[in-house]
């Protein structure tokens, strides 16, 4: 992740600094963390904003 989130840090313009990826969408935007929040969110590489997202994991 750290990997990950430093990439997305100095190449994406517009990226929250704060944020922490964790994955990424099958449409290029990045799923992070932000701090004090124990929410997922999805950063739109296009419109460059953060949107609270629901994950599902399969059992």
């Amino acid at each position: 992740m750290v990997k990950e989130t430093e990439t997305w840090r100095s190449q994406a313009d517009g990226f929250p600094q704060e944020a922490i990826v964790v994955a990424e969408d099958q449409e290029g935007n990045a799923i992070v963390l932000l701090p004090g929040d124990d929410n997922f969110y999805v950063w739109d590489h296009e419109s460059r904003e953060t949107e609270p997202i629901e994950l599902l994991f399969d059992e």
